[in-house]
């Protein structure tokens, strides 16, 4: 009820995007624990992952 409430407010949708830098287990594991809770609830998820040397021009193209 509360995905429909949002996607009639915004027009779309709502959808999480990550951008996850490295592989720290701890970190996997939080993301991965948020795109399960949006599939049981119904809402998009997208992961971008990013190596640990990535760039700050790299970051912030995954961001836009």
């Amino acid at each position: 009820a509360e995905v429909e409430a949002v996607t009639a407010e915004i027009g779309r949708p709502p959808k999480l995007r990550v951008v996850l830098v490295g592989e720290r287990p701890d970190s996997c594991l939080y993301v991965h624990r948020k795109m399960e809770r949006c599939h049981e609830i119904g809402v998009g998820a997208e992961i971008h992952r990013l190596g640990e040397s990535a760039s700050q021009e790299e970051l912030e193209a995954a961001i836009r």
